[in-house]
């Protein structure tokens, strides 16, 4: 996976991965597999494929963070797994790991 630019939502900093159809194409499927579980809770109806960088940093910090990863990219590396993560409401777990990737032989 390539990550050649950043993103930034309210609050949060992300790597845009290049291409995104995998991962959108996953979202759907993982969605189709659980509807009754949709992403952020049906709060967002078209979730964009990220790498979140930083979450609730301040504006000055965010924007020194913006800088340095701009002066790293592009770069690219495996992505090996995916990981199902949830929020309590005060910290973020980590649920499942998904490998992806080719499935060994039958």
């Amino acid at each position: 996976m390539t990550f050649a630019d950043c993103g930034q939502f309210p609050d949060v900093l992300f790597l845009v991965p290049d291409p995104d159809d995998p991962f959108r194409a996953l979202t759907t499927d993982l969605f189709g597999r659980w509807p009754d579980a949709p992403p952020y809770g049906g709060l967002i109806t078209d979730p964009v494929p990220h790498l979140t960088i930083t979450h609730g940093a301040s504006p000055k910090d965010a924007a020194e963070a913006e800088v340095d990863v701009r002066a790293r990219l592009p770069f690219t590396c495996p992505i090996q797994e995916a990981w199902l993560i949830g929020f309590d409401g005060m910290r973020w777990t980590r649920w499942v790991s998904l490998p992806l990737g080719a499935v060994g032989p039958a």
